[in-house]
């Protein structure tokens, strides 16, 4: 009963590693759930406080993967 999910990680999160979304991603896909996994080169735990490319990153693919389950009108913007 898990909902579609969109995963995003920082490569560099030192908090939770990667791996976890990873392993995450794989049993969603064995499960047949549409997921999306994003891994960002950087960002740290929490994208540098939800600012800055990596942030700005994750809101722009999010949103086309909301978009293309038919979860979020297209260009709708994400809460503040």
């Amino acid at each position: 009963k898990t909902p579609p999910t969109f995963l995003t990680h920082a490569k560099d999160d030192t908090g939770v590693p990667p791996e976890n979304s990873r392993m995450f991603c794989a049993a969603l896909q064995a499960h047949k759930i549409a997921v999306e996994y994003l891994e960002l080169p950087s960002g740290g735990h929490g994208f540098n406080g939800c600012q800055g490319p990596m942030w700005e990153a994750w809101k722009t693919k999010s949103l086309q993967w909301l978009t293309a389950q038919g979860i979020s009108p297209r260009g709708e913007s994400p809460p503040p």
